[in-house]
């Protein structure tokens, strides 16, 4: 059997979070600070060193996740943009053949 330990450290940043990042030339390291005020203006500050490559895939993944998300929801967009067009013009050409019976009449 092997036994491993863990630890998990889960943090929530509000819209208004402060955050930087730091290249370390010398060490090839990259430092990310996040500060937040919490519950009774309680400031709380993280930071996180890691491998300057670590970060350059941190940096890709975060490119292609964020552009694939504003993709999505483009297209999310569009497509309610385009049913309510649809449906909008579902209901004048009622009214146009509405219209057009009544002058017949």
């Amino acid at each position: 059997m092997e036994i491993k330990k863990t630890e998990n450290l889960n943090v929530t940043l509000s819209k208004n979070a402060n955050a930087g990042v730091y290249v370390h030339g010398w060490g090839e390291t990259v430092d990310f600070d996040f500060a937040d005020l919490g519950v009774g203006d309680l400031q709380h500050n993280v930071e996180i060193k890691m491998p300057l490559e670590l970060a350059r895939i941190l940096a890709d993944e975060l490119v292609s996740d964020i552009a694939a998300y504003d993709k999505s929801q483009a297209e999310k967009k569009a497509e309610a943009e385009a049913e309510e067009a649809e449906k909008i013009a579902a209901e004048q050409g009622v009214e146009d053949l509405l219209g057009d019976e009544e002058t017949d009449a």
